[in-house]
């Protein structure tokens, strides 16, 4: 009897071992560095060294909270004051894509993060894979590259892509919509790079409710040949809109993960279909009555 229940012990590890989601971002950042400017604070999962980052780029406590989402750690936010029009970037190295061979032709990645903004009729904000940091107006030091998430005044959210001299997106086609003042908004990226160095890279932006359910439409797509092998820098930029001279925070960034599929940016892991669970079900009873028909023998 012993015999068998210890068989029967290790037959359901091996089966929860096998269908236990993985829920792993090979990149996750949750700020979770809580000192007050991100400048110099220790990066996340799949970055390496610290931030670089504007002063006026400041860690809040505490986490946004959106539905079900998996949330630790702190939040990005900026510090209004008086120098109305500014741009405060933020910017961080990544070789983690590239190890996991996400960047390579014919690839898949995804990311996500969580936005707020205060105002939603004169919001300038971008989030992207890159290889430099954002400077002026949603354009890229150094004559960079890159692929993201962008929105610009009034302007829908939309897919762009970035160099050093202009942003390329279509906000006019967008469908997203906008959560308004001090709302905040799940955005969900899919890249796929083109099966060589010619082809097409497709990159689609979705939005999420809180639910986690992927929307069965993008509400916007760019495409274009980049040199993807390149990118080794997630960036974030937004403009200062400048104030009254009061030290407060508005608007923010959080939770920003990049993964191989849709389940590792939302924290939920590949779980199996129905069906997986029930051709493993089945082995397992068989595998039993194999093992007690010779017992019994």
């Amino acid at each position: 009897m012993k015999t068998w229940t210890t068989f029967l012990g290790v037959m359901a590890m091996l089966l929860v071992a096998a269908i236990a989601p993985a829920h792993a971002a090979i990149i996750y950042e949750p700020f979770a560095d809580s000192d007050a400017t991100l400048n110099g604070n220790t990066t996340g999962t799949g970055l390496s060294g610290n931030w670089t980052a504007g002063d006026r780029v400041r860690v809040a406590s505490g986490s946004i909270d959106y539905g079900t989402l998996p949330t630790s750690g702190n939040r990005v936010s900026w510090l209004e004051d008086t120098d109305k029009g500014g741009w405060d970037n933020a910017s961080a190295t990544q070789t983690a894509l590239g190890s996991k061979h996400l960047l390579d032709d014919g690839a898949t990645v995804w990311f996500s993060f969580l936005a707020r903004w205060t105002d939603t009729l004169d919001d300038r904000f971008a989030l992207a894979l890159t290889t430099d940091a954002f400077g002026y107006d949603l354009k890229l030091n150094n004559s960079g590259s890159g692929i993201g998430f962008g929105v610009s005044n009034s302007n829908k959210p939309a897919a762009y892509t970035f160099d050093g001299s202009t942003r390329d997106g279509n906000p006019a086609a967008s469908t997203a919509s906008r959560s308004g003042s001090s709302g905040t908004e799940f955005w969900v990226g899919k890249i796929v790079w083109g099966a060589d160095g010619a082809s097409n890279d497709t990159l689609e932006i979705y939005q999420a409710g809180t639910d986690l359910v992927l929307p069965a439409s993008a509400v916007s797509t760019k495409t274009a040949v980049l040199d993807q092998s390149a990118f080794d820098t997630i960036a974030f930029t937004q403009r200062h809109r400048g104030g009254d001279g009061g030290d407060f925070s508005f608007g923010g960034v959080d939770e920003i993960r990049f993964g191989a599929t849709y389940n590792d940016v939302i924290g939920a892991g590949a779980i199996p279909e129905p069906s997986t669970f029930l051709i493993w079900a089945l082995g397992l009873l068989g595998l039993a009555w194999y093992a007690r028909r010779r017992r019994t023998k």
